[in-house]
């Protein structure tokens, strides 16, 4: 299913910044729940993300949006950032920000990268050197996926 190891990571990081910043364990739940909705919103611009097919007939309106596109770029980060921090407490917003930021570094580990300059500079940027790129929906991508449900499990049991 497309997003489940970017709702993982995006929640585990998410626990792991409120745990560390004093929160109670419900408080982390929460900031990890909003934090896994976001990692899984910069694929709104493929047919088959969660959120875009979530959104009945209004997705067709999402038509113009390219996979790893827009949505995927430094630009869509700035805003999604500034406009959480101004619609959320920032103990909301701070979640929001990382699961959409884990999002993009996840696929910056892919053999496909992210146009994250766009629109100063095209070309895919990767955040690992060719011979360690990830292949999406690979065994070591659900592997890390399965590491952060790991950590998620381990701090909700202790």
């Amino acid at each position: 299913m497309m997003g489940v190891n970017h709702a993982a990571i995006g929640q585990a990081s998410a626990m792991m910044w409120a745990l560390s910043a004093g929160a109670t364990l419900d408080q982390a739940l929460v900031a990890g729940g909003i934090s896994a909705l976001a990692a899984i919103l910069p694929d709104i611009d493929h047919p088959s993300g969660q959120i875009r097919q979530r959104m009945g007939i209004a997705s067709v309106l999402l038509f113009w949006l390219k996979h790893r596109g827009i949505t995927h770029t430094l630009l869509a980060f700035v805003a999604v950032g500034v406009g959480s921090s101004q619609l959320l407490p920032l103990y909301h917003a701070i979640p929001v920000i990382i699961g959409y930021g884990s999002h993009l570094v996840a696929d910056a580990m892919t053999r496909s990268g992210i146009p994250f300059w766009y629109p100063l500079y095209k070309k895919p940027v990767h955040l690992l050197p060719s011979f360690m790129r990830l292949r999406t929906n690979g065994l070591v991508e659900h592997l890390i996926g399965a590491a952060a449900l790991f950590v998620i499990l381990r701090n909700i049991v202790q």
